[in-house]
């Protein structure tokens, strides 16, 4: 047999693009990456629902006052409606005390948990109250050991009927670790260099939680996500009295007693409010 010459002349040709292929290749791969990433940096959209919308909302609730905290005039406010909720008492009509003070807001759809750990607060789950509609308790911790009880419920953006799910199906801001509060991201420096490993171990983990846990965040080719105008958020919270109050057991019981009442209250008016704007 004779051996055809033109082999060795056709694998040199194809081992000499091989080179040029795989070039070509990590040329495409970055010029995706720098398309997508570019995309990634673009600025949040405005949210369509604001308090202008709902400004002709007006809550009440009996033997109580109702004070409205103005929203910031930004079209990235994630605060809709918010309002400070006293008891009032006595015939002069005088207000309760500010530690009776139930804050509620609406806001739109957020991961509650997961943003309270980033600000270093502990967060605990609670038994849920006796409220006919689906919810979370949790118990918060401050990094100074001030506690408060916090509720949260789902509600649809469109109706603002409850939703059965929870504050942590949001992804935003989904974290995994809190970052060290006590650690600046400053970029690469020599002091860097005197611990390499664990350095860049807290640069990725901060990172990845900038990234809300999302691989293709991580890696910017997707943009984060801010906050949902399709699910909306109501929290309430009041403050525990401290550790050494007279009778904390009480006080306790009353103030979750009356942020359960001031949640129902103005969850179902919301829903009434929503369903009578929809009627012709």
């Amino acid at each position: 047999m004779t051996e055809n010459p033109d082999k060795p002349a056709d694998a040199a040709s194809r081992s000499s693009r091989l080179p040029v292929l795989l070039l070509l290749t990590c040329v495409l791969l970055v010029s995706f990456w720098q398309i997508m990433s570019w995309r990634a940096r673009r600025g949040f959209d405005a949210f369509r629902l604001n308090a202008e919308v709902i400004a002709d909302f007006e809550p009440r609730i009996r033997g109580y006052d109702l004070s409205e905290i103005l929203a910031r005039d930004d079209p990235l406010e994630p605060n809709i409606i918010s309002y400070h909720v006293q008891p009032w008492r006595g015939e002069g009509g005088r207000a309760a005390s500010p530690n009776q003070t139930v804050l509620i807001r609406l806001a739109h759809g957020y991961n509650v948990v997961d943003c309270m750990r980033i600000k270093h607060y502990t967060v605990d789950p609670l038994p849920d109250f006796e409220v006919p509609f689906p919810h979370q308790v949790w118990r918060l911790t401050s990094s100074i050991n001030d506690q408060s009880i916090w509720v949260t419920s789902m509600h649809g953006g469109e109706n603002f009927a409850a939703l059965e799910m929870d504050t942590r199906d949001m992804a935003f801001p989904k974290i995994g670790t809190p970052d060290d509060p006590g650690w600046n991201p400053s970029g690469l420096k020599l002091t860097s260099l005197r611990r390499p490993i664990y350095n860049l171990k807290r640069t990725l983990n901060a990172r990845w939680n900038n990234a809300r846990c999302d691989l293709l965040t991580f890696l910017k080719l997707r943009r984060p996500v801010y906050a949902s105008d399709e699910i909306l958020t109501l929290v309430s919270t009041v403050v525990l009295p401290p550790a050494n109050d007279a009778n904390p057991a009480d006080i306790l019981t009353e103030r979750v007693k009356r942020q359960a009442m001031v949640h129902t209250q103005i969850a179902t008016q919301l829903a009434a409010y929503r369903s009578e704007a929809e009627q012709p």
